[in-house]
């Protein structure tokens, strides 16, 4: 898998999907990279689950029986307006797209969708989450990210990083040893705006100025590594 298991360690996460073969197969999938997720099959029950578990996040299909994905997160909002929500939806349209908006939800996913730009989406909308703004990553000889200041920390210098540079640093440490591809970094920093090899290529180079020598490296044609 591209991003590193148990990249949510703290995160109980709450999954709502009405179609039972893919609410089991995804719900399997995301166990390895979640403390907890639970799922449930349509909004009336994820909301009384909601009120007895106290999940840290939210996935949710968008057209359910019983209680629909919106109206769910809008009875949700009203009491926790912090917490991350993204949709699932296999359709595209202004009469369910406003509605989101409105809410807004941290996140909106057309299906189908593929593992990785799963993972993107929920790795955006745990930033907020206070445990992940206290995270910590070590480079090793006193250099550390500080993920709640966006910033390099070292024994005698701190370097405040840009959001496109926190954002790829940031992915880079959750896909830690594994190949980031130049179409991750459009998806993933971009949020899938087309940016040219040579802007990627620039932001590459303004990031390694600020992180410790050889720890980023160049995979010919393909993207980078964290290492």
């Amino acid at each position: 898998m591209p991003f590193k298991k148990k990249l949510f360690g703290n995160v109980r996460l709450l999954y709502v999907e009405d179609d039972a073969d893919a609410r089991e197969h995804t719900a399997s999938f995301l166990r390895a990279y979640f403390k907890e997720v639970i799922s449930a099959d349509n909004g009336e029950t994820a909301l009384a689950l909601y009120r007895n578990v106290s999940p840290d996040m939210i996935l949710t299909d968008l057209r359910m029986p019983c209680m629909d994905g919106i109206k769910m997160s809008r009875i949700i909002r009203e009491t926790d307006p912090g917490i991350p929500i993204v949709i699932l939806s296999a359709h595209c349209d202004a009469s369910e797209l406003l509605p989101a908006v409105k809410l807004k939800l941290d996140d909106y996913l057309l299906k189908p969708f593929s593992r990785d730009i799963l993972l993107e989406a929920l790795a955006r909308s745990a930033r907020s989450l206070p445990f992940f703004s206290k995270k910590v990553y070590d480079f090793g000889d006193g250099v550390r990210y500080v993920f709640a200041k966006k910033s390099i920390v070292g024994p005698d210098t701190t370097y405040p990083l840009t959001h496109h540079e926190s954002d790829l640093l940031e992915l880079f440490i959750c896909k830690e040893g594994e190949i980031v591809t130049y179409e991750e970094i459009e998806t993933y920093v971009y949020k899938g705006e087309y940016m040219s090899p040579d802007a990627i290529k620039t932001l590459v180079k303004k990031l390694r100025k600020k992180v410790p020598d050889g720890r980023i490296i160049n995979i010919i044609s393909i993207g980078y590594q964290l290492r």
